[in-house]
């Protein structure tokens, strides 16, 4: 399973979707939905909630996430930092839900989100948060908090940060031990505790997810593509890509 640390600038991004399908992240933002319709199914590290017509979603900032399975969907989403509410800033990173769904029935929620989604107009910025603010005071009050794990959560997030900044690089464990003062073991056993998956891998999947994007948007070749990604040589390269796309690099720019 593929993980990657989303860095997002934006204040407030807000969209409708037929498809919720997206693969395991986390981001600083947080990141609250309404379904309108149709079922999904959403996944909080390793543990799976069903998402039903008239369910809100609520996922706090560094919590891994991922959709799966997206049927006759209708789905608004709204990515916002937490500064955006100073009123709960701090709890919004001392704490997170214990289930991140708060069941359909409420129907405040929904005329918010419909108010917000399905209006002509563009809304103004302070009547987007003020609209965000009055969703969060009634979900927070819907659902039971837990106190986050600071120092687990403060190391993966270092750790997927020096790994977005570098992967480009000749990096390795040892390297990110040296950077971030962590030891190589710490490191070895967050990843696999909370991602499930090793140094390596995880660089390897950051490398193959840029060549997939040099591929579709340069006129690269493969050897400059694999070098730009990351990779010391074009066998290593065509061996890990092949691995995890299940095609050859030339394959996929073909497609």
């Amino acid at each position: 399973m593929r993980f990657f640390f989303e860095n997002r600038n934006d204040q407030i991004t807000a969209y409708m979707s037929d498809n919720l399908d997206f693969g395991a992240h986390l981001h600083e933002q947080l990141e609250i939905g309404f379904l309108f319709s149709g079922k999904a199914m959403i996944y909080i590290e390793d543990k799976g909630y069903e998402l039903n017509s008239g369910d809100m979603f609520c996922i706090f900032p560094n919590q891994i996430h991922r959709y799966d399975g997206s049927e006759e969907l209708l789905v608004c989403m709204i990515i916002f930092s937490a500064e955006l509410l100073p009123e709960y800033t701090k709890l919004f990173f001392s704490q997170h839900p214990a289930a991140p769904i708060i069941s359909s029935g409420n129907g405040c929620l929904f005329r918010l989100f419909d108010l917000m989604f399905r209006t002509e107009e563009e809304l103004p910025y302070e009547t987007k948060r003020g609209l965000i603010l009055a969703v969060m005071g009634i979900a927070l009050n819907s659902m039971r908090l837990e106190k986050n794990d600071r120092y687990t959560t403060s190391t993966l997030r270092s750790i997927l940060i020096y790994c977005d900044l570098h992967y480009s690089e000749p990096i390795t464990i040892n390297s990110a031990a040296d950077y971030l003062h962590i030891s190589r073991s710490h490191i070895a056993h967050t990843m696999r505790n909370k991602l499930n998956t090793s140094f390596g891998e995880y660089i390897n999947a950051k490398r193959v997810d840029r060549s997939c994007e040099l591929l579709k948007k340069t006129n690269m070749s493969v050897t400059e593509t694999a070098f730009a990604a990351g990779f010391d040589s074009v066998r290593t390269f065509n061996r890990v890509f092949a691995k995890r796309m299940g095609c050859s690099p030339r394959e996929f720019r073909k497609e």
